[in-house]
């Protein structure tokens, strides 16, 4: 993904939009017993985009969308399989993702072929958000 062609402007814009269905998703978290800010990465709002643009650099942006989305994708299949067993995994799997030991596009093929009836079951919001960032990484 190569930012440095995008106007300031146009990366808020395209920024924003990843994360347009953040109010469905803390809305469906909502109903959970537990607190949603313990279950939830943190949401990222057309403000804070602008003050992240301004204060980061394109490589630094990336990275922070790229462990935004890994870390709600985590969440949604372990909140979907609930068992402890694939919660050590799916984390395992995240934590590498944001140690740079493998590829976002390894951690998604890696979830599609252990959970593929969970892949098939997430927010269309968050396939879009995957989506995009797989067809920016290539």
């Amino acid at each position: 993904m190569n930012l440095s062609n995008y106007s300031s402007q146009d990366l808020t814009r395209r920024i924003a939009s990843l994360f347009a269905g953040s109010k469905k998703w803390r809305g469906w978290m909502d109903t959970l017993p537990v607190a949603p800010h313990e279950h939830h990465a943190p949401m990222i709002t057309r403000s804070s985009v602008a003050q992240l643009i301004q204060k980061t650099n394109a490589s630094d942006i990336e990275r922070k969308v790229r462990n935004n989305t890994t870390r709600q994708l985590c969440l949604s299949l372990q909140m979907q399989a609930g068992d402890e067993r694939t919660k050590v995994i799916l984390d395992s799997l995240a934590q590498l993702v944001e140690a740079n030991e493998i590829s976002f596009s390894a951690y998604v093929n890696k979830l599609d072929h252990l959970y593929p009836e969970q892949m098939k079951a997430l927010d269309a919001n968050l396939k879009a958000r995957i989506t995009s960032l797989l067809n920016h990484s290539h």
